[in-house]
C-alpha cells in the first residue's frame, strides 16, 4: 500500500510536468471525401423463405432426474501439537499442496476482565502498528514486500496476531512476527491516529439500527459486567487509552504460556517447531494471574425501547445471559438453536418471513464465551408489523421451550451443522482459526473430529430438555430499536412487563 502511495504521487508529478510542455503544432484537417454510393437497393424484393426443422427428440435420459451422488469423505484435520522450551503450546496441520502458510499466534486472555472499555481491542490493533526496531511504516513495507496478509486484534477471549505468506518467506515473516509480539512500541503518535480512528468509527455507528440493538442487548443483559461494554469501547473510554495503559494491559496479558501458535500450511510440524523455539525460545516472562469472569447478573422481565424517531423499521431481540462454551451440553444446544433460529428453515424464520413476509429474515444465536455470553433471538421487522412479530416471537419461544420437535427437524439440523464443518477447514486460513479455537477454550484435539458424530448422537430428548432450560422466554428481556410514537403502546398492550425509555449510549430518558 505504501509502494502504492509513492507511485501514485511520482505519477502525478510526471503527469502535472507533462501538462506545462507546449504542444507541437499540428497539421490543418483535411477536407473531408467523398466516397461513391454504390446502386440503390431494388424494392419489392421477395421474403426470404420459411426454414423447416424438427426440434431433437429428447434423450431416454432425460426423462428422470439424475440420482444424488453420493457424498465425498471428510474428516477434520487433527493438529500435532509440542511446547517450546518457554511452555508456549505449538499445534501444527502440515498442507503441502500449496506453497502458503499461515502463522495464527494466540493469548487465552482476552478483553473479558479488562479494566477500561475497549483497552483490549485497542491493544491487540497496536501490536502491528510499530515494534521497538521497526517504526509502523517501516513494519507495513517488510510485511508488504513480503506479500504477506496481516492482522491483529483482541476479541472477549484471546489477543490474536495472523500472518498469510508464501512459505519460501515462512522463516522472515516468522521474524516479524516475533518482533511485534515481543517487543510492540505502543508510540504515542500511532495510538493517538488509532483513537482518532476509533472515535471516528464510535460516531459513525451510533446510528446504525443493528450496532445499537447490539450494544444495547450487551448492557441491558450484563449491566455492571464486563460484557456490558462494547469490544471496541465508548468515546469516554477511548479517551483515556494511554500508551500506558496499553503496555501495562500487554504485560498482563501476552506471556509464553498464556500463547498458543498455530502453523498451517506446507511446513512440517519438525520445522515449524525448530524455527518457532528459534523465534520465540528466549521469550520468558510469566502471566499475572487472571481474574475470573464474573457472573452475568439475573434477568429483570422489562421492554427496552431506544427511541429511533421515524424510523420505517424497528429492530427487535429476545435476550438474556447464555452459556460459556465449555458446557456439557453444548451439541445440544448447537442442534436446538438450529431448530429454533439457526437455518433458513428454522422456527422464526418460517413464521416470520415465509409466513407473514415481515421480514428478510429472524434469527437466534449463542455468542458461546469464556463466560456465558449474551443468546438472543431477533429481527428487522418494517414498524406496523413490529410488535406482532414480537408476540410471535414469544409464541415460538414459549412452544418450542414447552413442545416437541419433530424428526425431519432433528435430522435437518444435525445435518446443517454436520455439513457446514468443512466450510471452517477450506483454507489454512480459516483452518488456522478453527484450531486457534481449541487452545483459546482448551478443546480436545479432536474436537472437529468427533463433532459429527455426536451431533449425530443428539435426540429428541436432548434438545428438549436444553430448550426447556435455555430457550425459556420468561428468562429473557424485550430490547426494541425503533420509533417509540408508533410503537409504545402496543408494546404496553403486551403485558410483558416494564418499558424502560434508553437512548443510544444506555442513558435513561423520559
Amino acid at each position: 500500500m505504501n509502494a502504492l502511495r509513492r507511485w501514485s504521487s511520482a505519477l502525478a508529478i510526471a503527469l502535472a510536468a507533462a501538462a506545462c510542455v507546449p504542444a507541437a503544432p499540428t497539421a490543418p484537417l483535411a477536407a473531408p471525401t467523398q466516397t461513391p454510393v454504390g446502386p440503390a437497393v431494388p424494392s419489392g424484393s421477395a421474403p426470404a423463405p420459411q426454414v423447416q426443422w424438427t426440434p431433437t427428440p429428447d434423450e431416454p435420459f432425460r426423462q428422470q432426474p439424475p440420482a444424488p451422488s453420493t457424498e465425498s469423505p471428510w474428516t477434520a484435520p487433527i493438529p500435532e501439537q509440542s511446547t517450546l522450551s518457554n511452555g508456549m503450546k505449538l499445534l501444527v496441520v502440515s498442507r503441502p499442496k500449496l506453497p502458503i502458510t499461515v502463522i495464527y499466534l494466540a493469548t487465552r486472555r482476552g478483553s473479558d476482565t479488562e479494566p477500561l472499555p475497549g483497552l483490549g481491542s485497542f491493544t491487540g490493533e497496536m501490536l502491528s502498528q510499530g515494534t521497538k526496531s521497526r517504526p509502523a511504516l517501516q513494519l507495513s513495507d517488510e510485511l508488504e514486500n513480503l506479500g504477506a496478509e496481516h492482522q491483529s486484534w483482541m476479541d472477549w477471549d484471546s489477543g490474536n496476531l495472523w500472518v498469510k505468506v508464501l512459505s519460501q518467506h515462512f522463516d522472515k515473516a516468522l521474524e516479524l512476527m516475533a518482533d511485534m509480539l515481543q517487543h510492540p512500541a505502543f508510540d504515542k503518535p500511532e495510538v493517538e491516529r488509532l483513537r482518532s480512528q476509533r472515535l471516528a468509527a464510535i460516531s459513525q455507528q451510533a446510528d446504525v439500527p443493528d450496532v445499537i440493538l447490539r450494544n444495547s442487548v450487551a448492557r441491558v443483559t450484563f449491566k455492571g459486567h464486563p460484557y456490558g461494554q462494547p469490544l471496541v469501547g465508548t468515546k469516554e473510554s477511548v479517551a483515556k487509552i494511554t500508551p500506558e495503559l496499553i503496555r501495562s494491559f500487554y504485560e498482563a496479558r501476552f506471556t509464553p504460556d498464556q500463547m498458543i501458535a498455530v502453523v498451517v500450511g506446507d511446513v512440517t510440524p519438525q520445522v515449524a517447531s525448530e524455527r518457532l523455539e528459534k523465534a520465540f525460545g528466549g521469550w520468558k516472562t510469566k502471566a499475572r494471574p487472571a481474574a475470573p469472569v464474573p457472573t452475568p447478573p439475573a434477568v429483570r422481565r422489562e421492554i427496552v425501547l431506544i427511541d429511533r424517531p421515524e424510523a420505517a423499521q424497528a429492530n427487535i431481540a429476545l435476550a438474556g445471559p447464555g452459556v460459556p462454551r465449555i458446557t456439557k451440553d453444548f451439541d445440544a444446544i448447537l442442534v436446538a438453536n438450529t431448530i429454533l433460529g439457526g437455518m433458513f428453515s428454522s422456527r422464526l424464520n418460517m413464521n416470520l418471513r415465509e409466513k407473514h413476509a415481515w421480514t428478510y429474515g429472524a434469527r437466534s444465536s449463542f455468542d458461546m464465551r469464556h463466560g456465558a455470553g449474551p443468546f438472543s433471538a431477533g429481527a428487522a421487522v418494517d414498524t406496523p408489523n413490529a410488535v406482532a412479530a414480537i408476540r410471535e416471537m414469544l409464541v415460538e419461544l414459549d412452544q418450542f421451550s414447552k413442545g416437541q420437535v419433530t424428526d425431519d427437524e432433528l435430522s435437518l439440523a444435525r445435518g446443517t451443522l454436520i455439513k457446514s464443518l468443512p466450510g471452517r477447514f477450506e483454507s489454512n486460513g480459516s483452518t488456522a482459526g478453527s484450531i486457534a479455537s481449541l487452545g483459546i477454550w482448551g478443546l480436545p484435539l479432536d474436537e472437529y473430529r468427533t463433532r459429527p458424530e455426536r451431533l449425530q448422537k443428539v435426540t429428541a430428548s436432548d434438545v428438549q430438555k436444553v430448550a426447556s432450560i435455555y430457550f425459556d422466554p420468561k428468562k429473557l428481556r424485550i430490547i426494541v430499536v425503533g420509533d417509540r410514537s408508533k410503537l409504545e403502546e402496543d408494546l404496553k398492550a403486551l403485558k410483558f412487563g416494564p418499558i424502560v425509555h434508553l437512548d443510544a449510549e444506555g442513558k435513561p430518558v423520559r
